[in-house]
């Protein structure tokens, strides 16, 4: 058992949130809060019901390592099915207890004897109500807070028409029948665009100034078979989970200036297959002048095809304003009854919630601005702001990657910064500046040598800084997770310096394999051999029985 139950208090009910508070459990840790501002848990899966809302990696790579789900019905499931999913996990390790809902985060001030003292608020009453904790972490991702005002969308609250973000679907809004604007044609419109539009009546016309790449979406469905031997054939759902994310992963390849024959080669099969889809009076427009990966690749869920319709229209020039009527372009004003903003998320710091002041009195918005965006330690940990952690923060997510990969080793790295809380006593670490701006500076190098810098127009930018993406394979950020470096933080409190403990934890971990090597001369090679393929052997016949109990086998 921990000789201290340190206070955590966690900021937003989604996936980070959830999986923070599962490993926590695992350690004993009992004295945290998850603080959900809405009334129920899910993150982006809860608020995104949009038509047609899906994931968009393969969904056995976008669940938890550990609760792997033999049931998803296809490769690219739907909202309806993962938020399911994450309400059993969320039900499956009662959470609920450690969880306060209608509670939205405010602000939080630091004190190096008290901790972090957070101001909340009930998102229905309205009434303010104050916590104390030690550890605070930011689980709100980037998918909170959408763009409801993009910037040169001048007008909006003049439209006389119904008006909203699709993050923000308005179930109570009849479209059928209606003329129906639809602003942005990124992964959410590309989404629910074919869906709207297969009624006829609703005649749609998508505004979008910037063309995206699309790909073709493997969708497909699981047999029951298929679904049989994910549940009873050990290790073949996990197997076939690392193939999706080895090959996921591998795609960053692309990714890299460097590697211009490999990206062209990759474009062209693209263009290929963009170029069958959609009508020939829109190649033109549809084809993007930026490299394949500058933006966020679209897997295609037959929004190209839905073109052809002749109740859906594709306007190319910019958006001048908007009217009461509809909305103005290229000279032309175009009335609606509807307005569905497809304008994905706002990434700024002080949108995204975060009125945090560290150590020294400096609100985290402030820092970020000044340093021309948001940017931690590994994505993870921010200078001057003690014991504070953000998940899938600054530069922590892939280009092709599922966000779990990233999401699952912050955890492990959080988790392991607060056991020495627990267990030796530690008062908390500090992220050192050095170690912060060392990480940063070769971090955006290395970001300049990628297509993310290939002169396009996307979230993954704050002004000319990259603050979304991870410079590599996503592998590489697990990794670099896996084991604190020690020597990167300011320790305070505590009996033994945490450095030394992990010195001293590499230098057994290299005589066990010096004594290993030892052993393994002794005994002899051949005999190893002879005992490695009697267990082989012996599996295969468990596995073979095993097949013929369930009926696999004749």
């Amino acid at each position: 058992m921990p000789t201290k139950q340190v206070r955590v208090a966690i900021i937003g009910g989604g996936i980070s949130g959830m999986v923070l508070a599962i490993e926590l459990k695992k350690i004993g840790l009992s004295s945290y809060t998850i603080y959900e501002r809405m009334t129920d848990v899910g993150g982006t899966w809860r608020d995104n019901y949009y038509p047609g809302c899906a994931c968009d990696v393969p969904v056995h790579w976008y669940s938890l390592s550990t609760e792997l789900n033999p049931d998803w019905p296809t490769k690219f499931s739907g909202q309806p099915e993962i938020q399911k999913y994450w309400k059993r996990i969320y039900e499956k390790h009662q959470l609920a207890s450690n969880t306060q809902l209608d509670s939205t985060f405010l602000s939080a001030v630091w004190n190096d004897a008290s901790g972090y003292t957070c101001k909340f608020k009930s998102t229905a009453s309205g009434k303010e109500f104050t916590v104390v904790c030690d550890v605070l972490v930011s689980a709100i991702g980037g998918f909170s807070t959408p763009k409801e005002k993009p910037p040169g969308m001048e007008g909006l609250e003049l439209f006389g028409g119904k008006s909203f973000h699709s993050a923000r679907w308005n179930k109570d809004v009849e479209l059928s029948g209606k003329r129906v604007a639809v602003i942005g044609n990124g992964c959410s419109g590309a989404q629910f665009i074919p869906i709207i539009s297969e009624d006829p009546t609703t005649d749609v016309i998508n505004f979008c100034r910037t063309p995206n790449w699309f790909a073709p979406r493997p969708q497909k469905s699981y047999s029951s078979v298929t679904k049989a031997a994910f549940r009873y054939v050990p290790g073949l759902m996990r197997t076939y989970r690392n193939f999706i994310a080895l090959s996921g992963d591998a795609r960053f390849a692309a990714w890299q200036l460097k590697n211009a024959g490999l990206r062209t080669m990759a474009e062209e099969h693209l263009w290929s297959y963009m170029s069958s889809q959609a009508p020939e009076k829109y190649h033109d427009f549809l084809r993007p002048s930026y490299p394949m990966g500058c933006k966020r690749i679209i897997m295609d869920p037959g929004y190209l095809k839905a073109l052809h319709r002749p109740n859906l229209d594709l306007v190319t020039k910019p958006i001048t304003s908007i009217t009461k009527k509809g909305i103005m372009a290229d000279g032309v004003e175009r009335e609606f009854d509807v307005i569905i903003l497809a304008t994905g998320f706002s990434f700024e710091g002080e949108k995204l919630g975060l009125d945090i002041k560290g150590r020294h009195g400096k609100r985290l918005a402030d820092q970020w601005e000044a340093q021309g965006g948001p940017q931690a330690y590994l994505g993870t940990s921010v200078h001057g702001f003690p014991n504070f952690y953000t998940l899938l923060g600054p530069n922590a997510a892939g280009g092709a990657a599922s966000a779990l990969y990233s999401i699952e080793a912050q955890v492990g790295l959080v988790v392991q910064m607060i056991k020495p809380m627990m267990n030796y006593g530690v008062k908390s670490f500090e992220t050192k500046i050095e170690a912060e701006k060392g990480y940063n500076l070769d971090l955006q190098v290395k970001l300049h040598k990628t297509v993310w810098h290939g002169g396009c127009s996307s979230w993954y930018l704050n002004g000319d800084k990259l603050v979304a993406n991870f410079p590599g394979f996503v592998t590489e950020l697990v990794l670099m997770l896996r084991t604190p470096t020690w020597d990167s933080y300011i320790q305070r409190g505590g009996t033994r310096r945490l450095a030394v403990r992990h010195r001293l934890h590499q230098l057994l971990q290299i005589v066990g394999l010096v004594a290993f090597g030892v052993v393994v001369c002794a005994i002899g090679r051949a005999k190893i051999q002879r005992e490695i393929a009697s267990f082989t052997l012996a599996r295969f016949h468990e596995l073979k029985e095993m097949a013929r109990t369930q009926g696999f086998l004749a």
